[in-house]
């Protein structure tokens, strides 16, 4: 007699996403498959347009795991950013937890030719799907959070040349996105207000978010308006 096993749904891999920002972290439901997958297999649109059009998560699986270990050299990051960039088109709430993912990299560790492709990747993404706005914003605003190791770059409240130039490049892609979406600037005023540290931070973390909010006013002329 023979035993019909079901596959696993689609649903059950792409979750809509919430809109409004679901910062709260998307799991994925089930295991992954024994079946090993190399990362060099894992182009992104074919990974998407399988899972879309086959069912096929196994690779999806895989992709969504490969990033958010962010195991891999500059080289390999700026080819699946740019991978990403080609197909913002795909990136629908359907693919929310791999957009999540994406924002939540830990992009300024990384050489200047990397961050720039990551930012193009932002404003691309947000300019096609703008649903995604709340969340890109608060995943930046975010890194105006100075990381407890960094108390050191933190003099007095001041910080060092090197600290201050580690956030230079957020404050840049903030420029960028203003230029061409110009609403977008509302959602930073809700996030700056949202996520300032109030309660129980070190010093260095309420002096950190406190320059780089002064900052923003430097390049953000409605700020004084």
């Amino acid at each position: 007699m023979s035993v019909d096993i079901p596959k696993r749904r689609l649903s059950s891999i792409l979750k809509p996403f919430a809109n409004g920002g679901g910062l709260e972290g998307s799991k994925l439901n089930g295991s992954f498959s024994q079946n090993k997958v190399r990362f060099d297999d894992l182009a992104v649109e074919a990974v998407l347009q399988d899972a879309l059009q086959n069912g096929q998560l196994q690779r999806f699986e895989h992709l969504l795991a490969e990033i958010k270990a962010e195991q891999f050299d500059d080289d390999k990051f700026q080819q699946v950013i740019v991978e990403s960039k080609r197909c913002v088109h795909l990136l629908n709430a359907n693919f929310g937890m791999l957009v999540e993912a994406l924002l939540s990299v830990n992009w300024l560790a990384r050489n200047e030719s990397s961050r720039e492709v990551y930012k193009g990747f932002v404003i691309e993404l947000l300019v096609a799907q703008g649903n995604y706005t709340t969340l890109a914003v608060s995943k930046l605003v975010q890194l105006f959070l100075p990381r407890d190791e960094d108390k050191e770059g933190w003099v007095r409240g001041v910080p060092t040349v090197a600290t201050a130039e580690r956030f230079e490049p957020v404050h840049d892609l903030f420029v960028r996105l203003k230029n061409v979406i110009p609403m977008i600037f509302d959602v930073i005023l809700v996030q700056l207000r949202k996520q300032f540290p109030y309660f129980k931070r070190a010093t260095h973390v309420v002096c950190g978010y406190v320059y780089n909010t002064l900052r923003m006013t430097d390049h953000s002329a409605m700020f004084t308006e």
